[in-house]
């Protein structure tokens, strides 16, 4: 059953694949904003994941974050998620980036949860 509270966290090093140099999100080798909110809708999407009626899965339809601090290549962070909200169909989440006990990004991410087969091309 998927209730308010549901909780996951994950470890991930940042790679040289996540650098807003290599992204294209900036010109500086620190962990890029697009590859963190990535981080953060895995983590998110993780909890439910499981949970889910068979055929059915949930897709990330908004986030709203702010990227506080730097992660360099190499860092080790941590992304944490929390179920905040289930209502129908929306599931709405709290997120967290941190490397070590710094809080590098935070916010609030929102999934549908849709039947697979629409996102099948035909």
């Amino acid at each position: 059953m998927i209730e308010a509270g549901l909780e996951a966290e994950r470890k991930f090093r940042v790679t040289e694949e996540m650098l807003a140099s290599i992204v294209g999100s900036g010109r500086v080798d620190v962990l890029s904003t697009p590859s963190m909110i990535a981080l953060m809708e895995s983590v998110s999407e993780s909890i439910v994941a499981d949970k889910l009626p068979d055929g059915m899965i949930s897709v990330g339809t908004m986030v709203c974050v702010r990227h506080r601090a730097p992660a360099w290549l190499g860092d080790e962070i941590l992304v944490r998620a929390r179920l905040l909200e289930v209502s129908g169909r929306r599931l709405k989440f709290e997120v967290r980036c941190l490397r070590g006990e710094e809080v590098i990004g935070e916010g609030e991410h929102e999934r549908f949860i849709v039947e697979r087969k629409r996102f099948n091309k035909p």
